[in-house]
């Protein structure tokens, strides 16, 4: 019997849909998500190189960014997982991190109920704990973080070529371990990266630790990551006057915990970080120099007042090994949705002592150009959004 022409594709029409269903089914089990984040505002700074200097610069408060992140669901309650993150200048759209596609994080693995592996490039240990819990990833932004960012915890590199762990929460207990080999044949550490943290949450109480070891720093961490955005030296250290001097260390560690308690919408907290470079080589007749040390206390503190207003404020002290570097962050933040807000941020740093290159220490909010004098002060009134 021939079907008539509406009959077929009314019967077309039916198997289609039945297909769509089941293909709904399927794809169902797997999700990518594109999310980001546009940060973009005005500033002036006091002394930037000797002369104050008025800009317009995105990514401050809020790295500007773009996303994707995926998980497809397989048998036994394992994951397959991704994400590729980009990073660029909300106002002249280059790509960010050195002009790296991805420059963020570039990664796949596999996550299931006792813990989650990726390889790929990736945040390391205290990135994650310390950077969590710190001023500048919180709310301050890249000026707010420790001189120089000479301990990481803004990210001031990532690691490549990295295979990472991290456990499930274990009744409120989280760690987790970070590789990158070297890749440099003859040699098991050679411009290597190690890390490993963990944590504690109960209710309002966080506790953190960190660990970093990074094994000739100026290649295995350093190269390749510098941003070049107008008149800052963000993300670019061999060129700040805190560590310049120490470029040339062969082992690069880390180590502070951190920790914040949050209550009635106020939210207190506080860091120690100690930073050493060792081994640093300044001529061929001096090839073990010795070793630098930094000391870093950080106490800040967070208050709405109202849903919509926030008030925060830091106060950083840096100990290096002949200089020293007192810092105060404060910013005014107001909530115009759960996704968009505007805020004014004050950044001011005093330097006294002798720095890193061996001449008196000035000033030298992280990311800016370094002041001529001993003081430095930054202001921005930006605006942020996330999607």
């Amino acid at each position: 019997m021939r079907l008539s022409n509406l009959a077929f594709r009314q019967a077309a029409l039916a198997v289609l849909v039945s297909a769509g269903i089941a293909n709904t089914s399927v794809f169902a089990q797997s999700s990518v998500i594109l999310y980001g984040s546009i940060d973009n505002g005005v500033d002036y700074t006091s002394n930037r190189g000797g002369k104050a200097s008025y800009q317009a610069l995105s990514s401050v408060k809020w790295g500007s960014r773009v996303g994707f992140t995926g998980r497809e669901d397989l048998d036994g309650g394992m994951a397959a997982i991704f994400t590729l993150e980009n990073g660029f200048d909300g106002f002249s759209g280059a790509l960010g991190q050195g002009g790296l596609m991805f420059g963020r994080q570039a990664f796949v693995g596999l996550s299931s109920r006792y813990g989650t592996f990726t390889a790929g490039r990736q945040y390391d240990s205290v990135a994650n704990y310390l950077g969590a819990l710190a001023t500048s990833d919180q709310w301050a932004g890249y000026p707010g973080a420790h001189p120089g960012d000479y301990d990481n915890v803004n990210d001031a590199f990532r690691e490549n070529n990295a295979f990472k762990y991290a456990s499930p929460n274990l009744n409120g207990f989280t760690f987790n371990g970070l590789i990158a080999p070297g890749g440099v044949a003859g040699s098991t550490t050679k411009n290597r990266i190690f890390s490993t943290g963990g944590g504690y949450t109960a209710g309002g109480f966080t506790l953190n630790a960190a660990y970093l070891n990074v094994k000739n720093p100026a290649t295995a961490a350093y190269g390749g990551t510098v941003t070049p955005v107008t008149g800052t030296t963000y993300l670019n250290p061999v060129t700040s006057p805190v560590y310049r001097g120490y470029a040339s260390a062969r082992t690069y560690s880390v180590f502070g915990t951190a920790t914040k308690y949050t209550f009635k919408g106020t939210t207190l907290g506080a860091m120690y970080t100690y930073t050493s470079f060792a081994d640093i080589v300044t001529t061929s007749s001096t090839p073990n120099a010795g070793s630098v040390k930094f000391h870093n206390l950080e106490v800040s503190v967070m208050q709405y007042i109202t849903p919509s207003l926030m008030v925060d404020a830091s106060y950083d002290f840096t100990k290096a090994e002949r200089a020293h570097y007192h810092q105060v962050n404060a910013m005014l933040d107001y909530f115009l949705s759960k996704r968009t807000d505007a805020y004014l941020l004050a950044v001011a740093q005093d330097a006294s002592g002798i720095d890193s290159t061996g001449t008196t220490a000035v000033a030298s909010i992280n990311g800016l150009t370094a002041s001529r004098s001993s003081h430095q002060l930054f202001l921005r009134a930006g605006i942020n959004h996330k999607f």
